[in-house]
Order: C-alpha cells, then sequence, then structure tokens
C-alpha cells in the first residue's frame, strides 16, 4: 500500500503517551463521522492509482483494501442523518457508486471525480471543520513530531529509521514526490485522528485538536524546509486554505493568481514554512483580507448550490459582489480594468449559471483565482500610495462620479437663466445641496445606525438612476419638442407661472445627484481607509469639486453667447442624451441586485455612457434613441409647413427668446 497517507506506524507511541496532554471535546458526532467518511474517501483517491492502472490490476492486495476501506466509509455513512434538504444526495449512495467504479477498475480519474463530488456534497450537508479555530504553534508542532512520530518517520521525514523497516507497509517519506504533492495539513490531522485501517497507523485520539494541527502543519513543511523562498505572497490565503489545500492545488492556486512560473516554488516554500504562522492568515487585514472574503464566500455560494438552496446562492453571490467586491473597484479599475470588467462579468454570468450549469464548482474556482489575481495586482500597485497619487484618484472619483449630474445641473441653471425667472435657479442649486447633504447623512447613519447593505445600496442606486431617466425623458422631449425659441418661450411663460415648475427643478436636481452621492461616498471611503491618506483625498475631492463648479460656470457662460434655437437645441439633447446614460446605469444596478431579469449579449460595454452588454438595457436604450430620431423627423417635417394665419414665426435672437 502507498504510505502516502498512513502517516505513522507508532502504535507503541500510542500506548506511552504522556496522560498530561490536554484533551478537548470532539465535535458533534455527526460532524465527527462525516469527517471520517471524507477521510477514508481521500485515502481511497490517494491511492488507488495504485493498485488500478489503465484498467488493469496491478496490486491486487492494494485493491481489496480499498473496498475494505469503501465498505468502512459506508458503515459510518450509514450513522449519518442527511439534512431533510437533501433531495438527490444520499451518503450510501454515493459511496455505492464509488465502489462500483473501483469494482469495474474505472479509470483513476473517474474514481478522483466522483470521490470529488461526494466530498463536496458532504462538506455541504455537514458542518466539517476544515481549519484550525487559532493560529497553529510551529515549536509545539516540531516537539509533538519529535515525540511521537521521529521514531518511525525520523526527524526529517524522510523514513530511513530502524523502526521503520519493520512495518509493511514501511511509513510515508514526506520528501517523495508522490507524497509530498497531495499532502494537505487537513488530510495529515484527520489521519491522525481516525488512523488508516488495515495499517499500523491507529488514531491518535488523546491529542488535543489543536495539537493535532500543530502536528499537521508541521509535516506538511518537511519537503519545504531549507528550499529558496519568496516571502511577498505571505497574506494572500487564508489559513483555512492552507490547511485545506495540498501542495498542488496550492500550486495551481498561485499560478492563477498570476504567480510567474519560476516563483511559484519560493511562493509555495514561504506559504508553507511561514504563512501558517502569521496573524495575517487568521485575520487579513486591508486588500488581502477584503480578497480572501470574497474568495470565503463564494465557497459558501457552492455549498449552498450542492444543498439545493439556489435562491440563497444568488442572493449571498450577489451581497459577495455588492459588499466584498466592489469596494476595491476603483483601485483595481485604475490598476488593471480588464481584470475588473471581467470580474464584473464572470459575477453576472455565474448568476445566471447558478439557475441552469452543473458546473459551479468549476466556474467559482476560476473567480476564486481571478480574485487571487485581483489581490496580487492591488499589492503590486504599491503598499501606500503616494500623496500625488491618492490626490489625483480622489480628484478623478469626483469628476467620474459628478460629471453626468453636473451636465445636467449646467443645462438646468442655462435654461432657467436664458428663459426663466432668475429666482428659479435657487431651486436648482437647493436641489443639489440637499442631494449632497442627504447622501452625507445617509452614509453616517449607515456607520452610526444601522449597516446598509451593498445590496440596498444597489437597489437605491438603481431606482434612483430610472427616476432620473424618467424625468428626464418627459423634460427633455418638451425642451426639444419645443426647440424653436418662440414656442419653447411661450411653453415655458406658462410652466413658470404655476409653482409646480420649482419642484420640478428642484426634483430633477435633487435626484440626479442623490443617486451619486451615496457611491462617491462609499468610494471615498475606500480610498482614505489607506493611512494618512485622508489629507490628499480630501485635496483631490476639492479640485474635482472645483473643476465640476468651473464645468457648469462654462456652460452656463457659453449659453449665454449661442443663439437660442441652438442653445436650447442642445440642451435638450444633452439632457435627453443623459436619460438614455441613467436608464441604462438604472437598469443594470437592478439587474446586479436581482430585481429584473438579466440576459447577456457579446455587445459593447461602455459603463461611462451606460451601455453594458445585456439584452434589457440595450433594449430600453435603443427604444429611447428610436424616439429621439422620430420627434426629429415629426418636428422637421412640421417646419416644412406654412405658418397658419395669426401664428408667430420663429423668432431667433430676440429678447422675448433671452428673457421672459
Amino acid at each position: 500500500m502507498n504510505p502516502r497517507i498512513a502517516l505513522a506506524a507508532f502504535a507503541l507511541a500510542a500506548t506511552t503517551a504522556l496522560p498530561s496532554l490536554a484533551r478537548k471535546a470532539e465535535a458533534p458526532p455527526q460532524h465527527l463521522a462525516a469527517q471520517q467518511v471524507i477521510h477514508l474517501l481521500d485515502y481511497v483517491s490517494s491511492d488507488y492509482g495504485k493498485a488500478v492502472q489503465g484498467g488493469q490490476v496491478v496490486n491486487a492486495q492494494e485493491l481489496n483494501e480499498h473496498l475494505d476501506v469503501l465498505a468502512e466509509a459506508a458503515r459510518v455513512a450509514a450513522t449519518l442523518d442527511v439534512p431533510a434538504a437533501s433531495r438527490a444526495f444520499r451518503p450510501l449512495l454515493a459511496i455505492e457508486a464509488v465502489r462500483r467504479l473501483v469494482d469495474a477498475h474505472a479509470p483513476e480519474a473517474d474514481v478522483a471525480a466522483a470521490i470529488r463530488q461526494t466530498r463536496n456534497d458532504m462538506l455541504a450537508f455537514f458542518d466539517v471543520a476544515e481549519a484550525p479555530r487559532d493560529l497553529p504553534s510551529h515549536e509545539r508542532g516540531r516537539l509533538l513530531f519529535e515525540q511521537h512520530c521521529a521514531a518511525c518517520h525520523g526527524s526529517d521525514g524522510r523514513a530511513n529509521t530502524p523502526r521503520a523497516v519493520q512495518y509493511s507497509p514501511r511509513p510515508a517519506n514526506f520528501h517523495a514526490e508522490d507524497v509530498a504533492r497531495a499532502l494537505s495539513p487537513l488530510r495529515v490531522f484527520t489521519t491522525v485522528r481516525f488512523g488508516v485501517p488495515n495499517t499500523a497507523m491507529v488514531p491518535f485520539d488523546f491529542l488535543s485538536v489543536p495539537e493535532r494541527w500543530d502536528v499537521a502543519f508541521y509535516v506538511s513543511q518537511l519537503d519545504h524546509q531549507g528550499h529558496a523562498e519568496r516571502r511577498a505572497e505571505d497574506g494572500a490565503f487564508a489559513l483555512g486554505e492552507l490547511a485545506a489545500e495540498s501542495d498542488d492545488e496550492l500550486r495551481a492556486d498561485l499560478r492563477s493568481s498570476g504567480v510567474p512560473e519560476a516563483d511559484v516554488e519560493p511562493a509555495l516554500t514561504s506559504l508553507r514554512l511561514h504563512a501558517p504562522y502569521e496573524p495575517s492568515s487568521l485575520q487579513p487585514k486591508g486588500t488581502a483580507g477584503i480578497v480572501l472574503r470574497a474568495r470565503a464566500a463564494l465557497s459558501k455560494v457552492a455549498r449552498q448550490v450542492r444543498r439545493g438552496d439556489r435562491s440563497g446562492a444568488k442572493t449571498a453571490l450577489l451581497a459577495t459582489y455588492l459588499d466584498v467586491v466592489e469596494p476595491i473597484e476603483v483601485p483595481l479599475r485604475a490598476a488593471d480594468p480588464a481584470l475588473m470588467r471581467d470580474i464584473e462579468a464572470r459575477f453576472k454570468d455565474l448568476r445566471i449559471d447558478i439557475d441552469r450549469s452543473s458546473e459551479i464548482d468549476t466556474k467559482i474556482e476560476q473567480l476564486r483565482g481571478q480574485l487571487a489575481h485581483a489581490g496580487r495586482t492591488l499589492d503590486a500597485s504599491g503598499a501606500k500610495p503616494s500623496f500625488a497619487t491618492t490626490l489625483v484618484s480622489s480628484a478623478g472619483i469626483a469628476l467620474r462620479e459628478g460629471v453626468e449630474a453636473a451636465l445636467l445641473i449646467a443645462a438646468l441653471l442655462a435654461v432657467v437663466g436664458r428663459s426663466g425667472p432668475p429666482e428659479r435657479k435657487r431651486w436648482v442649486h437647493l436641489g443639489w445641496a440637499t442631494a449632497l447633504a442627504l447622501g452625507a447623512a445617509t452614509w453616517l447613519a449607515s456607520q452610526q445606525l444601522v449597516a446598509v447593505s451593498g445590496m440596498s445600496r444597489e437597489t437605491l442606486e438603481g431606482a434612483s438612476a430610472i427616476l432620473a431617466a424618467l424625468v428626464l425623458f418627459y423634460v427633455s422631449y418638451w425642451l426639444f419638442a419645443k426647440r424653436e425659441a418662440a414656442r419653447w418661450v411661450s411653453y415655458l411663460r406658462d410652466k413658470a407661472k404655476s409653482g409646480n415648475a420649482a419642484w420640478s427643478l428642484f426634483g430633477i436636481s435633487f435626484v440626479a445627484v442623490y443617486r451619486e452621492a451615496f457611491e462617491t461616498i462609499i468610494f471615498y471611503q475606500a480610498l482614505i481607509s489607506q493611512p494618512g491618506s485622508g489629507p490628499a483625498a480630501a485635496l483631490g475631492a476639492v479640485v474635482g469639486g472645483a473643476l465640476l463648479v468651473g464645468l457648469v460656470v462654462f456652460y452656463g457662460r457659453a449659453g449665454k453667447f449661442a443663439p437660442p434655437q441652438s442653445f436650447f437645441a442642445f440642451s435638450g439633447m444633452l439632457l435627453y442624451g443623459l436619460a438614455v446614460v441613467f436608464a441604462g446605469q438604472g437598469i443594470a444596478a437592478l439587474q446586479t441586485t436581482g430585481h429584473l431579469p438579466l440576459h447577456p449579449v457579446a455587445l459593447p460595454h461602455l459603463p461611462a455612457l451606460g451601455v453594458y452588454p445585456t439584452i434589457e438595457t440595450y433594449g430600453v436604450q435603443l427604444a429611447l434613441v428610436t424616439l429621439a430620431l422620430a420627434a426629429a423627423l415629426l418636428l422637421r417635417s412640421q417646419r416644412t409647413r406654412p405658418t397658419p394665419p395669426g401664428a408667430s414665426g420663429p423668432v431667433t435672437g430676440s429678447r422675448e427668446g433671452a428673457k421672459l
């Protein structure tokens, strides 16, 4: 039998263990039984290739032992109470399916896939501990290994001791390639706890749970001692990942995160020798913490899908994106915009796949790899941004988030200044000022009173964008329809007489600015999370705000010199264009939260223009553009008709066109 899993044959040591070793209460029986089943299946998966190769039995004794192990796994699985939520998963049936494959001498890949499926289902339905609650102790792990394991495995883990030759199979050589590549601390932990059937490896249940983890992490590093290291990857993996993943799995994770091939082995050595013992692996901070929380949340999503809770999985997926991933959107978009777009697209695709795809595990693993790449990209972009970098980023946020609202405010002020009572401007100013104040108050309330989730924030932004689009559609339509100065002036004079005009101006200004305010504050919160970045971010916000004010003033000044007919036409088209942008942004936000259906298409993606590659956003925006073209054709046809007797002709450049 391959000794890869048989970690030690130290039954004698078990009988002479010091009674002073502390015992800890085991997990509840159900959890413990599930963990034992997983351990037995892992054993078969790792050793099956030594019994059957190419459909031919190469070691009949090994094969019979695997069948015995599967029989033991079935016996333990029979004690499990499968949750009522499980309709398709039955542990006994799953183990029986594996046994049939082994009986039929199926290819190793098929057996491994069936076991992996069963293992993942077990993890989804039973709360099996896969990582220590606290940091392991390297020194205690070394002492326990020397006391209980070195007699068989040797102090260096090569199993070349006098006692080792007395056992068949011999204790594992942890430096052997086939052993080291598949070894994980979790596998060592379960082997120490449950032993291996039909070998001298008996359960070491006299060790406490923390002590087993200490030994497990120490054993996993034996093959890396003395190798070259690269510490840059420390903190990139959570303790749970370091515990559950084998060396080969960590290698794959490092490659998927963008680590160059030449650095994979040094990075892996660092992960095994140092990372498990550092606080950052248990409670990661900063960007690394955000990325690790997202990856852990995605693993939970996969388990919800396996339990059949697809609705809950979609909700959890949305929360993961909005609450965990979105805060790194701004710095990641600056560092690698293509990667950020790809992550956004994969989240949307995964939401659809949850309902119709059976390859969720693979897709989630791919997304987890991209998130790891994102974390590495952000770390590489600089641990502490300079004052100038933070200032530019801050000004960029203000400009990017505020330019649409600023253009709208500028158009409203200019239109009212040209054609309405000057006092109407105060309602426009009151609208945007109220929106900014309420946005800040909303953020303060979310921090002090109740946490506003990303879902709520995105829903609010989406609903506000849709409302702004509807209002702008109405306003821009009558601006467009009354494009000739005389008609427009006559229409606006009638509107100005009613009290509704002031409230309309206030409402448009308020809605357009408020939808941007809260999101902008969230982005600034992420920006100022870096130590010492507050002053630069504040100055950048002032610079960005000043540029926006300049844009508003410039638009108003330009309107004073432009011909009324051209000015009204441009203003109408600008407001209508913003209505199209807001409509696309609002639909996309409500699709993100799951309030609207989502059907992706292979079309351009231009977020700044509200253009998102879905049937819904393209359909609504194309409809709005079509309406605008139809209105333009209608107006053109109306201008070619003769003017009725007594009707006012076009008044271009008149004083009446300049002021009511």
